[in-house]
């Protein structure tokens, strides 16, 4: 079994590892600062968690033999705690199944105040949106929306997919319509009547 020593050796850079070193040596003879002493255990604790973090798999192998459930394992990192509970299984989904990066794309053209347009850009990304595109989506509400989708933008946002499973199955399903729903706060049955879609 490897000692402490050398899983440090192994993880560490080499200048991190003679720090280590020294200041194991220092603390032995009592002669680590308080700011030595804080150094030397933030080291330690990089060594820990490289060391989880390499033998994460092996370690959790145990969990395969099914004796533990998956509510015991939770409950033993979590709590009971109902919301804390939610968000790390909230969390775990997402670390599983990242949602995909989709492409930006206009759909609909604005005119500010100064009479210049404005172009809405869904799935911009952080930092790509626009908040006076947003303002003015906001403030000419549905039928402003309506008005100001061009060609290309109403294409879009009517694009059905018709599942092959799940509760949808067999039906028309409007995944774009529903992003703009969601992001503006719109009625999603009203904007499909308003765009005549079943």
């Amino acid at each position: 079994m490897a000692s402490f020593r050398d899983d440090a050796r192994e993880v560490l850079t080499e200048e991190q590892f003679e720090d280590l070193q020294k200041l194991n040596r220092k603390s032995a003879d009592f002669e680590t600062t308080s700011e030595e002493e804080q150094k030397l255990q933030d080291l330690k604790t990089m060594v820990r968690q490289k060391i989880a973090e390499r033998d994460k798999a092996k370690n959790l192998e145990f969990l395969k033999s099914g004796v533990f459930s998956l509510a015991d394992v939770i409950k033993f990192m979590c709590g009971t705690d109902e919301e804390k509970v939610k968000k790390a299984i909230t969390q775990a989904v997402r670390d599983m199944f990242p949602a995909e990066e989709r492409e930006p794309v206009s759909i609909a053209t604005y005119k500010n105040k100064a009479g210049e347009e404005k172009h809405l850009i869904m799935f911009a990304g952080k930092g790509g949106r626009d908040d006076e595109t947003t303002a003015l989506v906001r403030d000419g509400k549905l039928a402003g929306f309506i008005k100001a989708l061009h060609d290309d933008g109403m294409k879009w946002v009517t694009t059905a997919v018709i599942p092959d499973a799940g509760p949808y199955k067999g039906k028309n399903t409007y995944p774009n319509l529903n992003a703009v729903a969601t992001r503006f706060k719109f009625d999603v049955k009203e904007l499909k009547k308003q765009l005549k879609l079943s």
